[in-house]
């Protein structure tokens, strides 16, 4: 689909003061940025988590599209199982999309069911996987997730999780070693249907040049734990799976700078200059001395060559002082 620039934020940037049941100023923001999204990329769909890769190290080469499993494995057509989309995600560490996937289904057709992939000696399942990398390390994972599933409930599986609360369920998966929050985090939302918001390496650089997660937030961890809970429920999967897609792709947002999305189309950047424009035309209203503050917090996330408007920004602040 073709890109739709969002002119405008629906939201006002003026005020410090909690607008929403969040409290939180960017909340119109998250929305706009799916809804502008949506428009480039297209709609996500809930599918199996080997269709879309939540990396850890940055991929080159990818589509323009929403990753769409070739299998067509959605939840509205196939179960997705639980167990299933925790190994794939283990697979997917630090390695790219395809080699998973293929990692992945080398292993479901060498092995006859997880109790198979338990009773193998170490040196076979390696071999499975070994085309995604570091096999050694994830068959050490796999095997002790495993042996305690089997240990906890008596079978290799995780399917008895669908009917705990969400704080049960991260609890336990994150007492693995190799799975952490954002692993859990992904099994939530795509295994379990549950709301939830995986923060990768797009998302956290993307989030950080917008402005929505706090310099106190040093890590993907923290800022997991931050926009999980000010993200609202109906947008978190379309914008964490859309914000994964777009950053590869991107050449104002991926890391390179370089993507099939010219900068111009971006509506990161689209939105950026939305807020200027808005911080602008609020600066001569009884903005108060607070929100004046923010707008010029917000000057760090402007681009380099936006002197004029980093100047301008610094004469509101004196004035407001």
């Amino acid at each position: 689909m073709t890109g739709s620039r969002a002119r405008k934020t629906k939201g006002s940037l003026s005020s410090l003061a909690p607008k929403t049941e969040y409290g939180d100023p960017y909340l119109d923001e998250y929305r706009l940025l799916t809804d502008g999204l949506i428009e480039l990329h297209g709609k996500p769909t809930r599918m199996d988590l080997a269709a879309i890769k939540v990396e850890e190290e940055e991929d080159g080469g990818a589509s323009t599209h929403v990753s769409h499993d070739d299998e067509g494995l959605t939840q509205g057509h196939h179960q997705v199982y639980v167990l299933d989309s925790l190994v794939r995600t283990i697979l997917s560490q630090n390695t790219t999309d395809k080699t998973s996937i293929r990692s992945f289904r080398k292993l479901k057709e060498t092995f006859d069911g997880w109790e198979a992939v338990l009773n193998a000696p170490h040196e076979d399942v390696a071999d499975a996987i070994r085309e995604g990398g570091l096999a050694d390390i994830k068959v050490v994972r796999i095997k002790a997730l495993l042996e305690q599933l089997k240990s906890d409930v008596g079978e290799c599986s995780l399917e008895w999780l669908r009917d705990k609360d969400t704080e049960f369920i991260k609890e336990y998966l994150g007492q693995f070693t190799g799975v952490g929050p954002k692993t859990v985090s992904c099994t939530l939302m795509f295994a379990l249907g549950r709301d939830d918001f995986p923060v990768d390496t797009h998302v956290f650089r993307i989030g950080k040049d917008l402005g929505w997660i706090p310099k106190s937030c040093r890590s993907r961890e923290d800022a997991y734990e931050y926009l999980n809970v000010r993200i609202p429920d109906g947008v978190k999967f379309d914008l964490h799976v859309l914000l994964v897609a777009h950053g590869k792709v991107c050449a104002y947002c991926s890391s390179r700078k370089t993507g099939s999305i010219a900068a111009k189309e971006c509506p990161v950047r689209i939105l950026k200059g939305a807020r200027r424009t808005s911080i602008n035309n609020n600066k001569g209203a009884g903005v108060s001395e607070d929100a004046c503050d923010l707008e010029i917090k917000s000057e760090s996330l402007l681009d380099e060559d936006d002197t004029d408007v980093k100047q301008e920004l610094k004469r509101v602040k004196r004035e407001s002082g």
